[in-house]
């Protein structure tokens, strides 16, 4: 049995099983008189049919039938029962962190009386170091709103935001200790939150380094993997049901986001719509992940089902598409929601300055050290949350063969994109670009044109590239329109280029496939 598991052979169940017989038979006719004997033999037989059925079932889950992911693979991705989702998302921090949690609680109606900067300077020095993984989520999720509000949310128009988040922000302090305390009051001890030693500040018994680098933002996302920007995340660890769920996919009805920059229902349609597409792919994601293994034994049986699951989501992706026009009015969005949906990088490439940030310390990603005005500071060119963080359109383009040319807008995008993804999807879409390039096997494209796939799949495949093909032309309408209600906004004339390049690559797959490939 374990030879069996190990090498995933049969024949070692074979011989195991002919001995254990043969063994029986010996036993059962030389020595009846020992009931002890027969028992042995009986067990022996049962154990060489156990490891047989114990391969069986092994063989079904590696070699053909329904592919899974281990559980270690399954952790190392950050993959539950729901996918890309989490099971549930943290609502609240711990009441150590509740100056963060009141203010976020305040935040939309901070935004429109433009009142947040004057608040934002009483965050605490808060410890991050302490925080769960569920913890840190949350606390990213706010933060990077409590950021995008900072720099966005001061009335200004579009493009005359400031270019520094200061440190209440990026390294959250005490107002009390930059106007109580000179800086120059200083003693030697150790930080209550990094616990490094050296010269520090201290403020009621407590001392935190001058900055801390375990607080704030940048932490937070250096510690997550990501940039210190709101992103794809919104969509993965900012909801909550609206009533009991028991597991699966579920409505955007069925859910409500936990916290808002505006408060707009626009912001919140908006997200609930996304999020509720993320639950549907959910239950498929890891045979979606795995199907390269029934591609390597040509199981068509398999992959035929793993397209057809496809199929049913990319057909209900087609259908949930449409709510956006209901859940969000496009005015309302660019004018609540809108100025709020800007990253830090720029025509001029100054960036967003992390002012407080050691530069010689861990940089999360998009951060880099720059010398200006005398010395060296971080800042970061993050890119602004768009539809390109999402992990399973890499997943979906990669296994169905979609080739974006890299001499084209949508590849080095999507390259780029893949820093905005949670480390363990990360780690996934850059194993399946790997596991589907032609060096390794290649796509189901790929795997058609060789004549490996029957009739059916060929089918299977192309409608999929045609439900594919028929969601982001919906995407691009609702973009388009959503881009003329603001066209002082961001550049709506490059991501116009980049879905229009994205749908002429899924369009020349499914004009491939259409032609005749030697499958039967």
């Amino acid at each position: 049995s374990v030879m069996a598991l190990e090498h995933e052979s049969i024949w070692p169940v074979v011989g195991a099983g002919v001995a254990a017989t043969a063994t029986t038979v010996w036993y059962l006719k030389g020595r009846r008189q020992s009931k002890v004997v027969d028992v042995l033999g009986v067990v022996a037989a049962a154990g060489a049919v156990g490891a047989f059925i114990q391969f069986r079932w092994r063989s079904s889950v590696v070699v053909r039938g329904k592919q899974r992911l281990s559980d270690a693979d399954m952790k190392k991705y950050g993959l539950t029962s729901r996918g890309l989702l989490p099971e549930t998302c943290c609502e609240s921090l711990p009441p150590s962190h509740d100056a963060w949690e009141e203010l976020s609680a305040k935040l939309p109606a901070l935004n429109r009386s433009n009142e947040f900067r004057p608040a934002m300077n009483f965050l605490p020095v808060l410890p991050v170091s302490q925080l769960s993984e569920g913890e840190l989520r949350r606390g990213f999720i706010i933060l990077t709103q409590f950021a995008t509000s900072y720099l966005n949310g001061g009335g200004e128009p579009w493009g005359t935001v400031p270019r520094v988040l200061p440190p209440p922000l990026a390294v959250p302090l005490y107002l009390a200790l930059l106007v109580l305390l000179p800086w120059d009051t200083f003693y030697f001890g150790q930080c209550k939150h990094c616990f490094t030693s050296g010269k520090y500040m201290g403020l009621h018994g407590t001392s935190v380094c001058r900055p801390c680098p375990r607080s704030g933002l940048h932490s937070i996302a250096a510690e997550l993997g990501l940039p210190p920007v709101m992103t794809g995340t919104l969509d993965l660890w900012n909801f909550k049901f609206v009533k009991p769920n028991k597991g699966g996919p579920f409505a955007s009805r069925d859910i409500t986001c936990i916290s808002t920059v505006s408060g707009e229902e626009a912001e919140n349609g908006l997200h609930r719509v996304v999020t509720a597409m993320q639950s549907v792919v959910g239950p498929i994601i890891p045979e979606l992940v795995e199907v390269h293994r029934a591609m390597a034994v040509e199981d068509n049986r398999e992959v035929e089902r793993v397209l057809r699951n496809l199929l049913k989501v990319l057909t209900q992706y087609v259908e949930m598409v449409k709510d956006i026009w209901a859940l969000v009015d496009p005015v309302g969005f660019y004018e609540g929601y809108g100025p709020f949906m800007c990253g830090y990088d720029d025509q001029a490439q100054l960036g967003v300055e992390f002012r407080g940030v050691r530069p010689d310390g861990p940089l999360a990603p998009t951060c880099r050290v720059v010398h200006r005005d005398g010395k060296d500071v971080v800042i970061s060119l993050a890119k602004a949350y768009n539809a390109g963080q999402t992990t399973q359109f890499v997943l979906f383009d990669a296994i169905l063969g979609v080739h974006h040319s890299p001499d084209g807008l949508t590849k080095p995008f999507k390259t780029e994109m893949l820093d905005y993804m949670p480390r363990g999807h990360r780690l996934l879409a850059q194993d399946v670009l790997s596991n589907y390039s032609p060096e390794n096997g290649g796509s189901l494209a790929q795997y058609i044109e060789a004549g490996k796939g029957t009739g059916a799949l060929r089918d299977l495949h192309t409608r999929c590239l045609q439900k594919l093909v028929a969601f982001r032309q919906s995407h691009f309408r609702v973009a388009d329109k959503y881009l003329e209600a603001h066209p002082e906004g961001p550049d709506g004339g490059t991501f116009r280029d980049m879905l229009r390049d994205a749908i002429a690559a899924t369009k020349a797959i499914v004009v491939r496939q259409a032609g005749p490939v030697g499958c039967q």
